[in-house]
């Protein structure tokens, strides 16, 4: 009975622990689940991030993980922890520019860079893509 116990413990303490989200060193474990707009460095952090926030529900229903960089902080929707060198991979990973909009497919191909946000533009070129036509027939 002593053993089962302890079995018990170690199966749902395992458990729980696969449900955390992994701290991510780059971008690479979210590819197939979703979808990335990185914004770099941007004039008016404020702005974006109110942006953003205001359009949460279309966001969520592309599986849209955003990162903001400022130079002083990562602003993001992502649930789990960042590395200290997230920033710096992602951004040599992308080759991301000062002041730019990088959008980022599932399958984790840079899909366009703008120098600067317009959600509309983003969600449409989102729509247009065939594994998103694909989750829009099938959420039907």
């Amino acid at each position: 009975m002593k053993n089962f116990s302890l079995l018990m413990m170690v199966v749902f303490s395992s458990s729980s622990y696969a449900n955390h989200p992994v701290v991510l060193n780059d971008p690479t474990p979210l590819q197939w689940k979703n979808r990335l707009i990185i914004v770099n460095e941007p004039q008016k952090t404020d702005s974006v991030l109110a942006l953003i926030k205001a359009n949460n529900d279309e966001i969520n229903d592309r599986d849209i993980v955003w990162f903001i960089f400022d130079n002083k902080e990562v602003l993001t929707n992502y649930t789990g922890r960042l590395s200290a060198r997230f920033t710096y991979n992602t951004k040599q990973m992308y080759l991301l520019g000062e002041d730019t909009v990088t959008l980022i497919g599932k399958d984790s191909g840079l899909k366009s860079q703008q120098s600067q946000i317009n959600l509309p533009n983003i969600f449409s070129q989102i729509d247009a893509m065939p594994m998103r036509q694909r989750e829009m027939r099938e959420r039907k």
